[in-house]
């Protein structure tokens, strides 16, 4: 839980604008741009939930850590995100994810063809491009040097590596995410059930974060373990018979092993119509969100629980987004013919310029 924050503050610091024609955030221009290329801070009610909405495609993004296990190297961490553009997945849209369940990779039935597509955690995805001189699939989407993909042919796994960090990411034959290891050699190894969904991440000495489910297929709990202690369920999540969740429920006394003590704190989500998009997030301290869409699906006004309005307008040709804050500031997001992000104005003055060479930013003034 986070130190409570001030619910009077101005709505659009509630709200995170960010930019970029990905799903997620870690192909954003918060990524690859960092504070620079976003706007407004995300951080709504006590729960610590991060918002942000892409000003290039109109859409919402949530960003909980639900739960996590200190690790050696690398932590074993519940992320939970959402996406109000979600895609259609098994006839379902597929908007919420827990952990890595969303993350894999699409190959070519020949190696050495065609393009791969990776899926990160947050939904993100990047294609990844065919460069016969290394024996490896590239993309020069998101920050830093390039990504590669590659084949282990004695297991048949799919190698991704992080060219910025050099964490490394192994796939099985059908593409599930089943290891993260970083630069030195620290590994989580990352399970399935008998239905194919995560069932756990396991850290380097044995910390574990596992994933329980209903008879549905909805998530239900989350539990931590470390070696030789206690198994915590601390969250708990609710769905309608949609599969869409409803409610989050953080239990303040994990160690009594129960929720229904009403020690805990929650935060809830109601969606418009039958649709996966969000409409209202509120919280137990009374903070509350409210999202309208326009009839491309995208976010085009979000309202606080005093009534404060946050208003975003696309132009037609896709290549300026303004933001207006119930102070009447604005924000103008500005991309070139390519798409990119090219400046951002606040106020009406220039508030960062950007130039790209090959997809990467070259220059941010």
């Amino acid at each position: 839980m986070t130190a409570p924050k001030n619910n009077q503050q101005d709505s659009h610091s509630m709200v995170a604008i960010v930019s970029g024609n990905s799903l997620g955030l870690s192909l954003t221009s918060l990524a690859t741009l960092g504070q620079q290329g976003s706007v407004g801070s995300s951080g709504a009610g006590r729960s610590g939930e991060q918002v942000f909405v892409n000003a290039s495609n109109g859409n919402l993004v949530l960003r909980d850590q639900d739960d996590y296990v200190a690790a050696y190297g690398l932590d074993v961490s519940a992320v939970r995100t959402y996406n109000s553009a979600g895609k259609i997945v098994g006839g379902v849209q597929d908007s919420w994810a827990v952990g890595v369940s969303r993350q894999k990779v699409t190959v070519p039935t020949t190696w050495g063809a065609g393009t791969i597509t990776r899926t990160d955690f947050d939904g993100a995805e990047a294609t990844y491009t065919w460069d016969a001189a290394s024996a490896s699939y590239f993309t020069t989407a998101g920050a830093g040097p390039n990504d590669t993909i590659t084949r282990d042919a004695g297991t048949g796994q799919y190698i991704w590596t992080d060219g910025a960090t050099g964490t490394v990411e192994r796939y099985d034959a059908s593409g599930r995410l089943v290891s993260t290891e970083d630069i030195q050699g620290n590994r989580i190894v990352h399970t399935y059930n008998a239905q194919g969904r995560l069932a756990s991440s396991v850290g380097a000495n044995g910390e574990t974060v596992s994933y329980l489910y209903s008879a549905a297929g909805d998530l239900t709990d989350i539990t931590t373990s470390v070696p030789a202690g206690t198994v915590t369920k601390r969250v708990h999540y609710d769905w309608d018979t949609s599969h869409r969740m409803t409610r989050v429920t953080v239990d303040l006394t994990p160690a009594d092993g129960s929720t229904a003590d009403g020690v805990s704190y929650w935060t809830t989500y109601s969606y418009v119509g039958t649709s996966n998009r969000i409409e209202t997030i509120a919280q137990k301290d009374n903070s509350s969100l409210k999202f309208a869409y326009d009839a491309q699906q995208r976010v085009v006004s979000i309202t606080d629980a005093l009534g404060r309005v946050t208003t975003l307008n696309y132009d037609a040709a896709g290549l300026k987004t303004r933001i207006t804050t119930p102070a009447n500031v604005t924000s103008d997001f500005l991309y070139n013919a390519a798409g990119r992000l090219s400046e951002i104005d606040v106020g009406g003055q220039l508030e960062h310029a950007f130039s790209y060479v090959n997809a990467n930013v070259d220059d941010v003034a």
